[in-house]
């Protein structure tokens, strides 16, 4: 090598280093909130939110609707970005935006997925009931997850039914069942006993499911999800 000394790195080179940095530390950030039943108001849909990318829909119920609000929406939508080409909707400082959406209302039928959390404790009026069957009719997807023990799981199959009559659910770890009206898809994983307490079937689960109904020709939901591929 020859005798020139190494010149020192810049002033501007190491704030440069420390701005990157700080930049992808921010964009990493994957929970925002708190966890369990989360005391943050709702952000409410607005039409302006839905440019045809994906947006993360919760849909708003009497129960435990909030449960990781909104800590889980934001990590799966960061997750989804990182791993997928899937085009996420973002805002102005490089975090996802979700929305929380009510069953009853017209920007619901704007969400070609939308998520339930904590459903073992969800109430649905008989109008909501008819305005999901409606969402499932229109090619809408579903997935829930979150609820515990045989009594929730009660709910969930009980609520189901009200959507479609001819829905069926044999067992806790793998039932999937399709017909004219729905197809719907759970699994679930065993827990300890003392996680949640006593349960009357003397089994702990956790639960995740899927619904929708199969449609033979293309639906103003599906063109909506075009932005999935």
């Amino acid at each position: 090598m020859s005798g020139r000394r190494l010149k020192k790195p810049s002033a501007v080179v190491f704030a440069g280093i420390a701005l990157a940095c700080a930049v992808l530390a921010h964009a990493q950030e994957i929970w925002v909130g708190g966890g369990g039943f989360g005391r943050f108001a709702p952000r409410w849909a607005k039409a302006t939110d839905f440019d045809g990318s994906f947006l993360y829909c919760r849909a708003f119920y009497q129960g435990g609707w909030s449960t990781d609000y909104p800590g889980a929406d934001n990590n799966f939508s960061v997750r989804l970005a990182e791993l997928t080409r899937i085009r996420v909707n973002f805002d102005e400082t490089r975090q996802p935006n979700y929305v929380v959406v009510a069953a009853g209302i017209p920007l619901f039928f704007r969400c070609p997925l939308v998520f339930m959390e904590d459903f073992g404790t969800a109430r649905f009026s008989d109008d909501e009931i008819l305005r999901l069957k409606e969402y499932f009719q229109k090619g809408g997807f579903l997935w829930v997850d979150d609820f515990w023990g045989t009594p929730a799981w009660d709910q969930w199959t009980g609520l189901i039914r009200r959507v479609c009559p001819s829905s069926r659910s044999s067992t806790w770890h793998r039932a999937i069942r399709s017909d004219t009206h729905c197809s719907t898809s759970s699994r679930s994983s065993r827990y300890p006993a003392s996680s949640r307490g006593a349960d009357p079937a003397a089994i702990r689960a956790s639960g995740e499911a899927t619904v929708h109904m199969p449609i033979s020709a293309p639906s103003p939901m599906a063109t909506a999800a075009s932005w999935w591929r």
